[in-house]
């Protein structure tokens, strides 16, 4: 785990206009076809790192819950807290052992008549690529892998790619508010009602009972 230093987040808006720029220029360059692997690649590397973190997770830990009391629940906030990182970590090292397809998509796209069209649709599909990217960062950033991800959101142009992402997230919002509410527990923050309520109905789905998450959540009310 780690936090972002408060005084590097005036650069993030900075680095978000390279980015883009960077991906525009890149995707004419390498077109359609390399970056629908890239594409492939990122959705298999985040099936996979979700479905292999709960093995992981029983193998190493990173974090342990300092706890308030409620001894069940201290030990559920560790496991999912240590299945979140791990699902970071796995996430990054798949998606870079998958780059080992790229030199073959590669030979394909620089075959005549493919090249032309490749690389005209590739600059616009490289806009909506770019849009999944800032997503998938958005989520990460609500993990604890990053302990101050949400400051990082609200002080960068981070919250508009939340806010304009929200018909897309509307299926994730419930994920979305309880990854920002274990955040909020780590640092020991106040969790706002919408992170109350997702923390409270997911203790709930998961067999414990009102008076022991009345008795945990009520340090962060």
């Amino acid at each position: 785990m780690f936090s972002i230093p408060v005084d590097w987040m005036v650069y993030i808006n900075g680095l978000l206009i390279i980015w883009i720029l960077f991906d525009l220029y890149r995707g004419y360059k390498r077109g359609l076809i390399l970056q629908v692997v890239d594409l492939v690649g990122t959705f298999v590397s985040l099936l996979t790192a979700w479905l292999l973190a709960p093995v992981f997770m029983n193998l190493f830990t990173f974090f342990k819950t300092s706890g308030n009391g409620v001894l069940l629940i201290n030990q559920f906030m560790s496991k999912q807290i240590n299945q979140l990182i791990w699902f970071v970590i796995l996430f990054v090292v798949i998606r870079i052992l998958l780059l080992v397809v790229t030199p073959l998509a590669s030979f394909i796209s620089k075959m005549p008549l493919i090249k032309q069209v490749n690389s005209a649709v590739g600059g616009v599909f490289s806009i909506v690529f770019f849009g999944v990217k800032l997503i998938i960062v958005l989520f990460l950033l609500t993990t604890p892998f990053v302990t101050n991800g949400n400051e990082v959101i609200e002080n960068t142009w981070f919250k508009y790619v939340a806010k304009a992402s929200e018909p897309v997230m509307k299926f994730a919002d419930e994920l979305v508010d309880r990854n920002s509410g274990i955040q909020s527990i780590i640092n020991k923050q106040r969790l706002p009602e919408d992170q109350i309520k997702a923390m409270t109905d997911w203790f709930k789905e998961n067999g414990f009972t009102e008076g022991e998450i009345r008795e945990f959540l009520k340090n962060y009310e």
